[in-house]
């Protein structure tokens, strides 16, 4: 082998970075009796009077050289571009100076091994010394008026003219190695390349730290690989016959059928014949040249190049990669046949270059030749597809499950497919490879349908694109217009635009100042460096992720103000903000000061972190440091411990809202100021409440301690042997999530003997608790003597009540609902919600006390309405329009509430009072025998509800607060609502009966007998007596309004002090409790005092006292 080292500049070096390094050397080795000539020829497409547009060199440089003579065999194209040319110079001085240089870029080998940029002054002038970049880019620069620096480029002349041989020889250069059996060890700097040819004999060659490509020759040669790496090249052998080539151990059969060996080398360039290579188990670089190859990458994530020939390339295990990019023309790929992942075959059609088959890729590169056209169908696999240049059709159907597309964008005007699966991306991140070359411009991308749409790529052409669910735009900036689906949209490098539109979307904008609007529904967005405008749209809960901004490079704590909406991100840039309800901070000391808006979460993650929520109820999580956490003016604050296991926490907390203070689960102190409610975390827990109404978890696991204190408290414990104490007032035990941690069962509860078998199938233990919600799984829950508030949730439940007034909610399935035990007060109250229920009734109430259950099917809609009837002793059944929703039978009940959908209520000659609400929908109400109520003051509250109502007994008609129209038949009394109503009686009932409540009422009686009851006005906020004058017509009832009233034959005062002044025609007055004032007229009057001091006045007639 024969070795030239030349004087030369090295202008840029292995990393890209531009460097001027005087008097530094360059070697070029050439196989044994090898011509040393350098020969160029000129690109027809420039041109060729002014070949070398610059020192630095450029795709459109019009000289491409190769080191060999022209007609030689020997001839290697060694690099990516070379330029020959004159340089036209100004010296220090300012005089002229001319010199003739070779301009070489190049990486040394295929893929991924270091590039450099290296001028060689040829003949002429000596170059002066430039030591630095700056002194570089001011020579360089031909508007400089700095000396020295270049003034214009030239032609080349003899003998260095194009399609000319020159000597190396002639140039000064000095040989080293000789003809026999070589060793060569060659220890450069890292990042430096080498050509090395070892013709004949058993040569041996170790590299260093240089990457070394190496031409194999005959003979047993042996290749070491050292930092640098190394190229085993088998590209110009003509021994007749394929490589087989084995890395894994070490091997390779060359040509001439001499065996090679090869240690720690991983890159392979194949024969002009058919070839066998086998990489190793890391990473390979394999490509078999020409000939009909056959390619096993083994393990490792390997590079595979499709050269000319019919080749078998296999990736086998790894994340491995089909480069086709070296082709002359377009591909064609199909699989559509295939079913199964990764190892079914792909047949890529190379036109003349021959067909291919690939097996376990994930990745492809298509052909990068600019107006070639690939065309790419996959399907039933997993891949990555890297366009490169040409009219594309990349195309990928019924791709695995969970599996997605990545389609790497290249120049040209292309169509991509995605698959049906979500997640296909378009990636515009990487023009390293493209036969355009460097981005010109951002993408604009635009969807126009669910995950279809146009985009101008980064070289101007025009794409169409279907079932791409995410975007990865350009290092330039980018505008991506999403759909409604849920997209990921990223901005890399650039100035971004990115719309999320709806869906629930992941913004990225990276560097840059960037545009993100998340849009409709829950975003994530992350705004990476730069000034950034950050919008999450009109979603409940977007989120800004500051703790994604660390991850990728930011160092700094965060300051954030939803009320102002500006932050300082970990990069010290400034983001304004807008509709952002979650920020999730660093592990830095952040500042995080809420909004007026509801429901605002904050979380810290790492360092003494200042947290100070405003309005609403909010979330804030310190997580690990010394953390103030102030929930603000909202209530139902929270202080979350949930999730700092999975940051390192590794012990319980001690909280005691009454103190303020929390030893959190990293063993840091938080302060607590405006918190209503805590959740623990996976450990042990302690957690104490205050006097008010508070939240308290225990978190994943654990077995912890629960004290609720004074408040109406809700407690959940979680996994573990929890005990629960209430306190004082109404507190509450809660299964109803636990499903979502991991629980597997339905509860068993006792509320009489204080002991859960809870979901995990651990203890817990219950101290005044008067509440249970259950599970989503068949609970059975038993309450205690007390007013309990007992719910089933999901799940076929069994709930019984107990001795006290109870509350007993079904929830969704088939519950069992027992109310019997009662046997005083009104009953109790249920609500089977969806399903088959059996409810039952007090026999003894119903019987003895003439009170019976109320049922309530309020939370019920969407189901046709129900059909509600009511026969002997409360006994009947209810049953939804929609079959099977709503299924139920009940007994011994007298108060029954409608759903919100078209209701009918029906009751048989029934000698018990029966109630019945409405709600929403038209709904009939037909009361049978005896007395019954419509009550439309239920239906105030009810989503929906606007007005007073209107109620003709009459005709049987009646306007609800919904604007519905009730039919009612055999009702003899309504309750209004605390609007304005208004009441007409019936003269054809004989008695009739009318609530307003609160209200500026006007009541109607008829010839039937009518009455005006305030008896109900104190139980439900009336605050005073009535005054009513039936003379004038007009009563102030107990809330102070004031009702007009016609046709009136009896009244009912309240339970305070009431002042009822009669009419002339004969009447009818309760006073009730209080101390009355009651004076009649001139009828015959008859006056009840009731309770308390009256004073009654029959006026004239014979009156009854």
């Amino acid at each position: 082998m024969t070795t030239y080292v030349l004087n030369a500049f090295v202008v840029e070096d292995q990393n890209g970075l531009v460097t001027a390094v005087s008097n530094t050397t360059f070697s070029v080795v050439f196989r044994d009796g090898a011509t040393p000539n350098i020969f160029y020829t000129v690109n027809p497409v420039q041109d060729p009077q002014n070949p070398l547009t610059g020192v630095e060199l450029g795709a459109t440089d019009g000289y491409h050289a190769y080191f060999g003579p022209a007609a030689s065999s020997t001839s290697l194209d060694l690099f990516d571009e070379e330029a020959v040319g004159v340089v036209n110079w100004n010296d220090a001085s300012g005089i002229a100076r001319s010199t003739t240089i070779i301009a070489i870029s190049g990486d040394g080998g295929s893929g991924g091994v270091p590039s450099y940029l290296i001028i060689i002054p040829l003949a002429g002038d000596p170059f002066p010394a430039i030591p630095n970049v700056a002194d570089w880019n001011n020579f360089q620069d031909i508007a400089s008026a700095t000396n020295p620096h270049i003034t214009s480029f030239g032609t080349a002349q003899a003998p260095f003219t194009p399609n000319t041989d020159f000597s190396l020889a002639a140039l000064g250069s000095f040989l080293v190695g000789s003809t026999e059996d070589d060793l060569i060890a060659r220890d450069d700097d890292p990042g430096d390349s080498f050509f090395f040819d070892t013709g004949a004999g058993n040569d041996t060659i170790i590299g260093e730290d240089a990457f070394l490509d190496v031409a194999m020759g005959s003979g047993n040669d042996r290749l070491e690989a050292g930092a640098g790496g190394v190229r085993a090249n088998y590209s110009g052998e003509t021994g007749g016959s394929g490589i087989i080539v084995d890395l894994g151990a070490g091997t390779a059969i060359d040509t001439f059928g001499t065996t090679d060996t090869l240690v720690n080398v991983t890159q392979v360039l194949g024969s002009i014949e058919a070839d066998q290579i086998t990489g190793s188990a890391g990473f390979d670089i394999l490509d078999g040249e020409r000939g009909d190859d056959t390619i096993d990458a083994r393990d490792g994530d390997d590079w595979i190049f499709g050269s000319v020939g019919n080749d078998t390339l296999d990736g086998g295990a790894g994340n491995d990669t089909v480069i086709y990019d070296a082709l002359d023309s377009g591909i064609i790929l199909n699989n559509t046949g295939a079913t199964q992942s990764g190892t079914a075959a792909f047949t890529v059609n190379k036109g003349a270059n021959g067909t291919d088959t690939l097996l376990n890729i994930e990745n492809l590169h298509g052909s990068n030749l600019i107006g070639s056209s690939d065309q790419i169908f996959v399907q039933g696999a997993w891949i990555y597809v890297f366009d490169r240049a040409g009219n594309d059709h990349v195309e990928v159907t019924d791709n695995s499950p969970g599996g997605t597309v990545r389609f790497y964008v290249g120049s040209g005007n292309d169509t991509f497919i995605g698959s049906t699966n979500s997640g296909d991306v378009l990636d515009f991140f990487d023009d390293t490879y493209d036969a355009k070359g460097a981005h010109i411009q951002g993408a604009s991308v635009v969807f126009n349908g669910l995950g279809s749409g146009t985009l101008t790529d980064p070289w101007g052409d025009t794409d169409s694109f279907s079932n791409i669910e995410d975007i990865h735009g350009s290092a330039l900036d980018d505008t991506v217009i999403a759909d409604d689906g849920d997209n990921n949209l990223f901005g890399n490098a650039g100035d971004d635009t990115l719309n999320g539109l709806g869906g629930d979307d992941y913004l990225s904008g990276n560097d840059g100042d960037d545009t993100l609007n998340g849009g409709a529904d829950r975003d994530h967005i992350v705004g990476g460096a730069g000034n950034d405008h950050i919008d999450g749209g009109s979603s409940d809960r977007d989120t800004v992720r500051y703790d994604i901004e660390e991850q990728e490079g930011g160092t700094g704590a965060v300051t954030v103000n939803l009320q102002t909406g500006i932050a300082t991100d970990s990069y010290g840039d400034t983001d304004t903000l807008q509709n952002i309800e979650e920020v999730r901070g660093t592990s830095q000391a952040d500042h995080f000061t809420g909004s007026a808006a509801a429901n605002e979460r904050f979380e810290g993650r790492g360092g003494d972190d200042t947290i100070l929520a405003g309005d609403g109820r909010d979330r804030l999580t310190g997580g690990e440091g010394n953390d103030y956490l102030d929930g603000g003016a909202g209530d139902r604050d929270q202080a979350r411990y949930h999730d700092d296991h999975n940051f390192g926490g590794f012990q319980g907390i001690v909280a005691d809202l009454q103190t303020g203070s929390v030893i959190d689960t990293f063993g840091d102190t938080d302060t607590l100021v405006g918190i209503e409610e805590i959740n623990g975390s996976s450990f042990d827990d302690i957690i104490r409440g205050d006097g008010n109404a508070n939240g308290l978890w225990g978190g994943l696991a654990g077995n912890d301690l629960i004290e609720g204190r004074a408040g109406n408290d809700f407690l959940t414990g979680g996994a573990g042997d929890d005990t629960l104490d209430g306190g004082a007032d109404d507190d509450f035990a809660d299964y109803s999530f636990d499903d979502q941690d991991g629980g597997t069962q339905g509860i068993v509860a006792n509320l009489s003997t204080g002991t859960v078998t809870d979901t995990f199938g651990d203890t817990d233990t219950l101290i005044s608790i008067e509440g249970i919600s259950g599970s989503v799984f068949d609970d059975m829950i038993t309450g205690d003597a007390n007013d309990n508030d007992l719910r089933g949730f999901d799940g076929d439940d069994t709930l019984i009540g107990g001795l006290g007034n109870d509350r007993l909610r079904g929830g969704d399935g088939d519950d069992t609902l027992d109310a019997s035990a009662d046997t005083t007060g009104f009953g109790d109250f249920v609500m089977p919600g969806l399903g088959s229920d059996t409810i039952t009734g007090s026999m003894a109430l119903f019987t003895t006390g003439s009170e019976g259950i109320d049922i309530s099917y309020e939370d019920v809609s969407g189901v046709g309405g129900l059909t509600i009837t009511i026969g002997n002793n409360g006994t009947g059944t209810t049953v939804s329009g929609t079959p099977g929703a709503v299924n139920d039978t009940f007994s011994y009940a007298h108060f029954f509430m409608g759903s919100q959908d078209s209701d009918s209520f029906t009751s048989t000659s029934n000698a018990a009072f029966e109630g019945f609400v409405g709600f929403a929908g038209n709904d009939s109400f037909n009361g049978g025998g005896n007395f019954d109520r419509v009550a439309y003051s239920n239906e105030e509250d009810a989503a929906g509800s606007l007005s007073g109502v209107n109620v003709n007994l009459a005709t049987g008609q009646a306007q609800d607060t919904f604007g519905n129209t009730d039919t009612l038949q055999n009702i003899e009394s309504v309750e209004g609502t605390s609007r304005a109503d208004t009441f007409t009686g019936n003269a054809a009932q004989g008695f009739a009966q009318f609530r307003g409540l609160a209200g500026n009422d006007t009541i109607i009686g008829s010839a039937g007998i009518d009455q005006i009851d305030y008896s109900a006005d104190a139980q439900r906020g009336g605050g005073g007596g009535i005054s009513a004058n039936l003379l004038t017509g007009q009563v102030v009832d107990g809330f102070g309004d004031t009702d007009t009233v016609s046709g009136i034959d009896e009244v009912r005062g309240t339970g305070l002090d009431d002042t009822i002044l009669l009419d002339n025609s004969g009447m009818q007055a309760e006073g009730g409790d209080g101390d009355d004032a009651v004076t009649g007229g001139a009828g015959v009057d008859t006056l009840y005092g009731d309770g308390g001091s009256d004073q009654l006045d029959g006026g004239l007639g014979n009156d009854v006292i």
